[in-house]
């Protein structure tokens, strides 16, 4: 994927028509630090570049994927859409990440 942070500067040329894709679920605040599943579990925001292997150290048993708009602060933009994807016994960072691509491939062209 991308994986540049972009600036301000040029952010502010495009307002909210730069998305991301991100291998977790963000939060709809932007800002949080705890994301509610379908379920009512609640889970540690996962952001920046190691989501996925923190989401398997943190133990949870649900992650997913979040499409949202760019903004300055990293993966802290307004949710457009996300998609929950379960954590099964034996993942591996590399087999988790595989199954969120599938989902993000989907998203994206919802979004």
């Amino acid at each position: 994927g991308w994986m540049r942070i972009l600036s301000t500067a040029f952010l502010e040329q495009f307002p909210r028509q730069v998305i991301n894709l991100h291998p977790a679920l963000l939060p709809d605040d932007g800002i949080g630090h705890i994301y509610t599943t379908q379920d009512g579990t609640q889970i540690p925001v996962f952001r920046g570049l190691h989501a996925v292997k923190q989401a398997l150290d943190a133990g949870v048993k649900v992650t997913g994927s979040t499409v949202h708009y760019v903004t300055p602060e990293v993966d802290a933009g307004p949710v457009i859409c996300r998609e929950e994807v379960a954590i099964v016994p034996g993942d591996t960072e590399e087999s988790l990440h595989e199954r969120i691509k599938a989902v993000e491939h989907r998203l994206i062209v919802e979004a």
